[in-house]
């Protein structure tokens, strides 16, 4: 499907400035993945449900491996999950993927055991924003979805807090943006 890596260190690779969408974004509240239907607040090993991608190509969704996805949902572990399931809050990084082993049809964008919090709290969070045009022109000069894990730590707490995001573009490119000093 023509999916290659490249860091921004690499000869070509992307020039971004990172774009804070935790002002501007939509708040995203966690459920635990076990317990669906019912929906039990869970912003350690949860999942942000059905978060439309109907925004990009003309409502027709993000193309991911020749099937556009016309939602997702996003984990507080570190990943966008197209099939919601029971697997959808995994915290263990199963490798490779494809495994027999859920979650599969993913995008791990830093897939570990973290930690976000839901509202009303503002020390961190889960945001979506659409952008039409994108901000982050590498991936193309359309419209984008962006997603951001703001103020995440690691299971157990500590003091490496840090934010990291994923922009899904109408063309079917991923980026995965890590930005440098993440604040405490």
């Amino acid at each position: 499907f023509g999916y290659i890596s490249l860091d921004i260190a690499e000869t070509g690779g992307p020039v971004f400035s990172f774009t804070d969408i935790s002002t501007t974004g939509t708040r995203l509240t966690y459920f635990d993945a076990d317990a669906l239907p019912a929906q039990n607040a869970n912003a350690d090993d949860g999942i942000a449900l059905n978060i439309p991608l109907t925004a990009l190509n003309d409502g027709l969704g993000f193309p991911f491996f020749g099937a556009l996805k016309t939602s997702v949902n996003m984990g507080t572990n570190g990943f966008l999950h197209f099939d919601l399931n029971g697997f959808s809050d995994s915290l263990s990084n199963n490798c490779p993927i494809q495994n027999a082993t859920e979650p599969n049809n993913i995008i791990a964008v830093m897939w570990d055991d973290l930690v976000l919090r839901n509202p009303p709290s503002t020390v961190a969070g889960g945001f979506f924003q659409v952008f039409s045009p994108c901000p982050y022109s590498d991936g193309g000069t359309g419209d984008c979805v962006v997603f951001q894990w703001d103020n995440v730590d690691h299971f157990g707490g500590g003091i490496d807090s840090f934010d990291f995001q994923a922009v899904l573009y109408d063309t079917g490119t991923l980026g995965m943006l890590y930005p440098e000093g993440a604040r405490a």
